[in-house]
């Protein structure tokens, strides 16, 4: 038996931002769920018991090195990743200088990711908090929040004109996505700073904090992953595949 190759068949994709970004929200949704769930079990059960261990070691959202966290690098990593594409569909129709934001964009959530997983910015704390005369009542007892902010700063005025010749249904997303994860990231940090010093770091009202902190956050990534694939689409990108039909011979 012999085969033929007749023709190739050529499929073309779409994507379904709305789709997709509803999955990435069931899960922060069942994440942050469970981590309230163990929030109310860890202060109304405090006996010790290995059921209740298992859940503070998986879902906790202020643990390091768990669900929450790889998930929450996952969603940093995934708009790195379409903001990358982005920038390869955007040089398509303008030049590179001008795609070059999504590109800045994309190391951005790359280095995010990192301090993500390895905490980068608690080693940042640590050498900070010293030199500062004043945490000002715990605001800034978390001090990377200084640098950080700046970064931001710095990021905002780099991108303000691009953010604002985009498209406004993608420039408004993208604004409020940005809101949100900041609020979530430095602006509650500073609060949970000033609770850690009045009540301590695994107090409930704390530990409600984390797990709204987090979840702004992830909500954040999670809307400007729906803003940039939106984008996409209209710029035209498609996914392609190619597949090979063949006829036999006997």
């Amino acid at each position: 038996m012999s085969f033929t190759k007749i023709h190739p068949t050529i499929h073309s994709l779409k994507l379904n931002p709305r789709k997709i970004t509803q999955r990435l929200f069931l899960i922060i949704f069942l994440l942050l769920t469970a981590n309230t769930i163990n929030v109310i079990l860890q202060h109304t059960r405090p006996l010790e018991n290995w059921i209740l261990d298992s859940i503070d070691k998986f879902f906790n959202v202020n643990n390091e090195a768990n669900i929450p966290t790889f998930y929450s690098a996952f969603l940093l990593l995934f708009a790195a990743l379409v903001a990358y594409v982005t920038f390869h569909q955007a040089k398509v129709s303008s030049s590179i200088k001008q795609a070059r934001p999504w590109q800045v964009l994309a190391g951005l959530f790359v280095f995010v990711a990192l301090d993500e997983i390895v905490q980068i910015h608690e080693f940042t704390s640590n050498f900070i908090r010293p030199w500062l005369k004043s945490d000002l009542s715990g605001l800034l007892y978390w001090s990377w929040v200084i640098p950080y902010f700046l970064l931001f700063l710095g990021v905002a005025a780099y991108l303000f004109r691009f953010v604002l010749n985009l498209p406004a249904y993608t420039r408004n997303i993208i604004i409020l996505s940005g809101f949100i994860y900041v609020s979530g990231a430095i602006g509650l940090e500073l609060l949970e700073g000033h609770f850690y010093k009045l009540y301590s770091l695994n107090h409930k009202y704390n530990e409600l904090l984390y797990c709204l902190e987090e979840g702004m956050e992830m909500i954040g990534v999670t809307t400007f992953i729906y803003a940039l694939l939106d984008h996409l689409n209209f710029l035209g990108f498609r996914i392609t595949v190619t597949t090979e039909d063949y006829s036999s011979k006997i």
